[in-house]
């Protein structure tokens, strides 16, 4: 309940406010005394569909004013609406599911949301998660790629009263995709820092765990055509996705540095890939020979095509 100042505060500051409930004429509880600076309160302990008159008098040094009068009848909170704009965004084991929160609380403010995902097949419940609100997504684990679901939206309010369902389209989950090499080169630039010369690997990955791959990256000594590779020339560069992936592409990753901290290549030699291995740490793996990355190349940000042989006198 609500009021209004006073239009008159009898020649003395107001001090309080009292307010007093009562139920045919009798008292309910106790008096209740509020700050003058609270112009409202909430009363509780009431009997839904009983009539009640509420009474609130201002006070001041002098003594309470003449109470104004309200009569209300409390009501049982009743079922919220259904959450609105839901959408789904599944992946290969799991979906992301958002929504609004319904607009009507049913009387009593929203406490949750609850998130059901059931097969579309017999609509047997498979998961389900419970938010608090003002959470408008949830994400959904443990399903099945390949399998269709749907999702069931809905709010619970503060009297735990469930509201309307919101119920999606179906929709499928995606089958993983193997991580694969999609392409590989070598970029000569510089170091920003020192202006010295510096090497950088270029390469991408594809597949379903693109941004989630280490392995390891071997360079021989070969001819210029990458043929007679030179074992005892062997180095390599070992990578994974905090250290080399290129945050916000499509499954690139990249290693530099100095041209003086790479080993020299001989005249009439370049470095040449001899083996590529990754793996996702979910039994995808990669491995490929020189002849499989021969004919790769990848667009370094100069806009050529780099391939993954290279030159480091």
């Amino acid at each position: 309940m609500t009021w209004a100042l006073p239009a008159s505060d009898g020649g003395s500051a107001i001090t309080a406010y009292v307010v007093t409930v009562l139920r045919d004429g009798t008292a309910v509880g106790e008096r209740r005394t509020l700050p003058p600076d609270a112009p409202s309160t909430t009363v509780t302990g009431l009997s839904n569909g009983t009539t009640y008159t509420i009474e609130v008098a201002a006070q001041n040094a002098t003594g309470t004013g003449t109470p104004a009068t309200a009569s209300a009848a409390p009501r049982a909170a009743t079922a919220p609406g259904a959450p609105t704009e839901v959408s789904t965004k599944p992946g290969t084991t799991g979906v992301t599911v958002t929504w609004q929160p319904p607009t009507d609380d049913g009387g009593a403010d929203l406490s949750s949301t609850t998130v059901e995902i059931r097969n579309a097949s017999d609509d047997s419940l498979i998961t389900t998660a419970t938010v608090p609100m003002p959470t408008k997504t949830a994400s959904l684990d443990g399903l099945t790629a390949g399998s269709t679901y749907y999702a069931i939206v809905y709010a619970v309010n503060s009297s735990g009263v469930e509201g309307s369902h919101a119920t999606t389209a179906d929709f499928t989950l995606g089958t993983p995709s193997p991580a694969a090499l999609f392409g590989i080169g070598a970029w000569k630039t510089s170091n920003p820092a020192t202006d010295a010369p510096m090497i950088c690997i270029l390469w991408q990955i594809n597949g379903t765990n693109q941004d989630g791959i280490s392995g390891q990256i071997h360079f021989q000594l070969t001819a210029e055509d990458g043929s007679d590779p030179d074992a005892s020339s062997d180095w390599a560069i070992n990578y994974d996705p905090n250290s080399n992936y290129l945050t916000g592409t499509d499954g690139q990753y990249a290693w530099c540095a100095d041209a003086a901290d790479i080993p020299h290549s001989t005249s009439n030699t370049v470095w040449t890939p001899v083996s590529f291995t990754g793996a996702d740490g979910n039994s995808n793996t990669i491995s490929l020979d020189t002849a499989a990355m021969r004919d790769m190349t990848i667009m370094d940000p100069d806009g050529n095509n780099a391939r993954p042989a290279f030159t480091n006198p």
